[in-house]
């Protein structure tokens, strides 16, 4: 497979405003910034990726979010709450997009640079999920799958309520019947012992507390390691 072969790939991130283990995170300052903006900032710099989509709800209280994807030049969809794989599918329907690269909104550090490298190695593979999950740092995951098979399974009658919240979660719970292509990272990225994503009050504190060590907000993965050994 070849990159040629994923044909158009973009890069779909979920975020709403509802999180309930820290309300309206996407909108907390990382840097002064919206995390939120924080995260799309980064993924700019991806050169593989053809488009960025912001997909969140139709819920009135995600406007705002819908308003921050504009001011970044960003795609945005709009659908279900509750169902992401209908978001997704959606998402993908609407962009014509062939193959997704997953990313969610409370994973701020990821950037193009990962982006980048897990379509590198997702085009040498067959699969039908490119993983980090495991064997990246927690909170530089991306997850990497063909839009027409999410489709295909969102027509389905075959996904209960969980898959549908969880959006990959069927694939890892009946891998017996799907490739799961594990992706490995950099040597020089390896780090197990610290986690990147944003659930709670004190994880936002310790991105603060890492991101003031840089001038700006695009350093590499390999200097972000570095930050917090």
């Amino acid at each position: 497979m070849t990159k040629e072969n994923l044909g158009k790939i973009g890069i779909i991130i979920a975020a709403r405003i509802s999180s309930s283990r820290l309300p309206r995170k996407a909108l907390l300052e990382l840097r002064g910034i919206p995390m939120l903006t924080f995260l799309l900032k980064r993924l700019k710099n991806s050169s593989l990726a053809d488009e960025i989509i912001l997909a969140t709800s139709s819920q009135k209280e995600d406007d705002c979010l819908s308003v921050l994807a504009r001011k970044e030049g960003v795609s945005c969809f709009r659908g279900s709450l509750n169902d992401v794989v209908e978001r997704y599918v959606q998402a993908a329907d609407e962009f014509s997009i062939d193959t997704v690269v997953r990313v969610t909104g409370d994973c701020p550090f990821v950037n193009g640079e990962v982006v980048d490298y897990s379509i590198e190695n997702a085009s040498k593979a067959e699969f039908n999920l490119c993983s980090t999950k495991g064997y990246f740092p927690v909170g530089l995951d991306v997850e990497i799958y063909h839009a027409r098979e999410m489709k295909k399974m969102h027509l389905s009658n075959f996904l209960n309520i969980e898959h549908r919240e969880h959006l990959t979660l069927h694939y890892y719970e009946c891998r017996e019947n799907y490739k799961i292509v594990y992706l490995q990272p950099k040597a020089k990225w390896k780090k197990q012992n610290f986690q990147y994503t944003i659930d709670f009050q004190a994880d936002l504190e310790k991105a603060n507390s890492i991101v003031e060590n840089f001038d700006n907000i695009n350093f590499s993965i390999s200097e972000l390691i570095n930050k917090t050994d």
